[in-house]
């Protein structure tokens, strides 16, 4: 039986394919028993309901092989292992000892308190303590209530970092199970277990209302912040939001605070019956936007603040009022401004009426 005591040395538990404990692998259970050589190869087979015990483990299949003088193991069909921290399952699992590698294929599923991993296909380097996943990938964090996906991802054990590419995605639940935050990029990188989520290459992120889009983002869901860099933009509805930089603060999933710095600018239709006719305008250097139930409640408009609101009363249009000083804080009430403060140093704050031509 020397085949199951060097075969328990590479059995996929505990985050890795490998396991390193002195307890034997023991046959519980298999319908027969089968040795032959081919090719010179001797291959050892145990076939039919095939089930292992080692200390807390357990391992079924339909077939478990061994190549002898190769130093490699296969379990083939229907296979599941056990054990207090995890639990697997694939259609196959290849075991190369010399390699040091291992390799699950197959609608492979991988359970763990924390999440679960679904893939076609999962290869362990055990040298590198790394492991790749392939085709169709989705990692459902039960902690986070969040799930990447995509079609290839490798994660790095000993630093708990991964990278997923091809289409990858990230979503953020909400409490009953709707999606609260998708972020799609060309990369997705977590650390810390998901801690926080770096996005890179043509980033887009969908919320209630609104779309996101820049080149570079960082969210950290414990802190219900997501920064934007290279050239960020936020449309949401009728209005463009962009700056050199853009941070993110949710509350309960929804949208509560949005800071622009640097170059900041929003513009949105004063007249949404007829699109891009006539535009508001906030310009400054620094603006806050604050929202109740993802609508927009206030606005804060800091250093060189300027502001052009068109007023628009039974379709008919009115004119424009045009102002600018250190600070403008313009209140809303649906869509409509219904209070403008400006506070500026004395002979610095300007304001002017532009009347229809």
């Amino acid at each position: 039986m020397k085949f199951f005591v060097i075969m328990s040395l590479s059995l996929f538990m505990s985050n890795s394919f490998a396991v390193h404990n002195d307890e034997k692998l023991r046959l519980i259970h298999a319908e027969s028993l089968e040795r032959e050589i081919l090719d010179g190869e001797i291959i050892q087979r145990i076939i039919g309901n095939v089930k292992f015990q080692q200390d807390l483990t357990t391992i079924s299949c339909d077939v478990a092989e061994q190549i002898v003088n190769r130093g490699e193991f296969t379990l083939l069909g229907n296979v599941n292992i056990y054990d207090k921290e995890q639990h697997l399952q694939a259609d196959s699992l290849f075991i190369y000892e010399k390699e040091k590698l291992q390799v699950a294929r197959g609608h492979v599923i991988n359970i763990t308190e924390k999440d679960t991993t679904y893939a076609d296909k999962v290869t362990y380097f055990q040298s590198e303590n790394k492991f790749e996943s392939n085709g169709n990938v989705k990692i459902r964090n039960i902690e986070r209530n969040s799930a990447l996906t995509g079609e290839a991802a490798v994660y790095f054990k000993n630093e708990d970092d991964a990278i997923i590419w091809g289409s990858p995605s990230f979503v953020k639940y909400d409490s009953v199970g709707f999606e609260a935050t998708r972020i799609n990029a060309d990369t997705l990188k977590t650390f810390e277990n998901g801690d926080s989520t770096i996005a890179q290459g043509n980033v887009e992120i969908l919320q209630e209302g609104g779309v996101s889009k820049c080149g570079r983002a960082e969210y950290f869901p414990n802190r219900d912040k997501i920064y934007l860099y290279d050239e960020p933009v936020i449309e949401q509805k009728n209005q463009h939001i962009r700056g050199d930089s853009i941070q993110i603060f949710l509350e309960d999933s929804k949208l509560a605070q949005v800071l622009v710095v640097r170059n900041a600018m929003a513009v949105s239709d004063a007249d949404t019956l007829n699109k891009g006719s006539l535009e508001n305008k906030l310009t400054g250097q620094q603006m806050n936007f604050f929202f109740v139930d993802n609508k927009l409640n206030k606005v804060e408009i800091e250093h060189q603040a300027t502001s052009i609101y068109h007023i628009i009363e039974e379709e008919k249009y009115k004119g424009a009022n045009e102002v600018s000083g250190d600070k403008i804080t313009i209140e809303f009430d649906g869509n409509t401004a219904k209070r403008v403060l400006v506070v500026s140093e004395p002979d610095l704050a300007a304001g002017k009426f532009l009347p229809p031509n």
